[in-house]
């Protein structure tokens, strides 16, 4: 299961897949709960990293985060793990402080990370394009 956010502009993004709609199903049409809650992360942690990015003047240009979750066979079905993979383009050299972000994010102020972390691996990934 996949879902991510892309960033628009100040702390504003876009979920993917889009909300508009609102409809929640568990499967086909509308958006399946637990698909809602890897939208609920990279959202989360979205907003930590771009805010802490522009406080270290970092020109961003585009900035996205995807999560994966694997989840267990049995039920309760909640994720085991997740992939986090943080996709930015900046202007400069700029690694450093986008890895310090994300590692502020994932250990200090993601409410929603904190929570997962109880039940699931959160691996993260990096990558400048």
């Amino acid at each position: 299961m996949e879902a991510g956010v892309k960033w628009i502009r100040d702390v504003k993004f876009v979920t993917i897949p889009s909300l508009k709609s609102g409809l929640l199903n568990s499967g086909g049409e509308g958006v399946e709960p637990m698909r809602l809650l890897l939208i609920a992360l990279t959202g989360c942690t979205a907003m930590d990293v771009i805010t802490i990015l522009r406080k270290k003047r970092v020109e961003v240009k585009e900035f996205e985060v995807w999560a994966r979750g694997e989840r267990r066979e049995r039920h309760p079905r909640f994720f085991k793990r997740i992939q986090l993979t943080y996709r930015l383009k900046a202007e400069g050299k700029c690694f450093e402080q986008f890895e310090r972000a994300v590692e502020l994010s994932l250990s200090k102020y993601c409410s929603v990370s904190a929570m997962l972390k109880e039940k699931a691996v959160i691996e993260k990934r990096l990558e400048l394009f």
